[in-house]
């Protein structure tokens, strides 16, 4: 099977749940073209939930970003990337305070390579971009369980397809799985660690301790973990009222994807990674809706390329680069 039929199918199913459900979505933690490292902090906080019942409830969520043209470093060329995703999150009480999450996610990436190719700067002009379209999956599942009013845990796991459309499917899969535990002081301040392991394209697995913190200081002003679209990390957020929140957040992200299988760099592996600063304005427009915005630069960019044999064919530097982005999340 290839990689873009996966993603018409997750794309499809994502459609369908959209019409079936229109009305509903997330506060920004996916997946997308997630990176092993943010993904897994992000489902690891074990946050539990109060003893008193709860319904199940279903999160659907979207997002769109752009990321401006940056130029290589020692290169004539230049890259923008422009993409998007929607994901769908259904949380069920199974006990008095666990909870088990299942999920779902597909995203879209493009990769817009001009002026010259940054891979290979010596090769003809006439050598096509080593990658274009990027598909990402994602499904997982994860139990929280809240053991008394200050002990709580997490564990989950996750798969994950990333690559061209041409990519052979099973060569595009990566596994993951998360366990934390954190101590919650009292309603402000929760504190704790986890653990990640994500098996990598044409690399040794990525083993990632996780701090976990939610720090409420005061009314207004709070320190979390946080995601907005496909970005994570930790974020220092203001209330500047019942509806709008204003959050800086900083993080690493990287994201692996399998290459087409006949590309210049046949079913090799393409890398990009940097570190995101941005600024998100959120709107609760409706008890369950919240909508989003968000502004900021990618520092540290790194493009890499890896053949089948787990060989660094290049590894260009990009400059750093402003981004926007916009998303949506729906509660039902």
């Amino acid at each position: 099977m290839r990689a873009d039929v996966f993603a018409k199918v997750m794309g499809g199913s994502l459609l369908l749940a959209m019409t079936a459900m229109a009305g509903a979505a997330q506060d920004a933690t996916t997946s997308g073209t997630e990176t092993a490292a943010v993904e897994l902090q992000s489902a690891a906080e074990p946050s539990g939930r109060p003893a008193e019942a709860a319904a199940p409830e279903a999160e659907l969520s979207f997002f769109g970003m752009h990321l401006f043209s940056a130029d290589f470093e020692n290169s004539t060329s230049d890259v923008s990337v422009t993409g998007g995703g929607a994901g769908l999150d259904f949380s069920i009480p199974v006990t008095e305070r666990g909870t088990l999450s299942i999920s779902a996610g597909a995203e879209y990436w493009n990769y817009d390579f001009s002026n010259g190719n940054a891979f290979f700067p010596l090769a003809d002009a006439t050598i096509p971009p080593i990658w274009e379209e990027i598909y990402i999956g994602t499904i997982g599942a994860s139990w929280r369980n809240q053991l008394d009013d200050n002990w709580g845990y997490n564990i989950g796991f996750e798969i994950t397809s990333a690559g061209e459309p041409g990519a052979d499917f099973s060569d595009t899969l990566t596994y993951g799985g998360f366990a934390g535990i954190s101590y919650a002081f009292d309603r402000d301040l929760l504190i704790g660690f986890g653990i990640g392991v994500q098996t990598q394209l044409e690399d040794d697995a990525l083993i990632v301790p996780v701090p976990i913190v939610r720090w409420q200081i005061d009314d207004q002003w709070s320190l979390t973990s946080k995601r907005v679209g496909n970005l994570g990390g930790l974020a220092i957020n203001y209330a500047a009222s019942d509806s709008i929140t204003l959050s800086l957040l900083g993080g690493y992200e990287r994201n692996d994807f399998r290459l087409d299988d006949d590309g210049p760099v046949a079913d090799g592996v393409g890398r990009h990674s940097g570190i995101p600063i941005v600024l998100n304005v959120a709107w609760q427009a409706a008890p369950q809706i919240s909508l989003n915005a968000w502004g900021g630069y990618f520092f540290s960019q790194e493009y890499e390329l890896i053949d089948s044999d787990e060989n660094t064919v290049a590894e260009p530097d990009a400059d750093s680069s402003p981004l926007v982005g916009i998303g949506a999340t729906f509660t039902f």
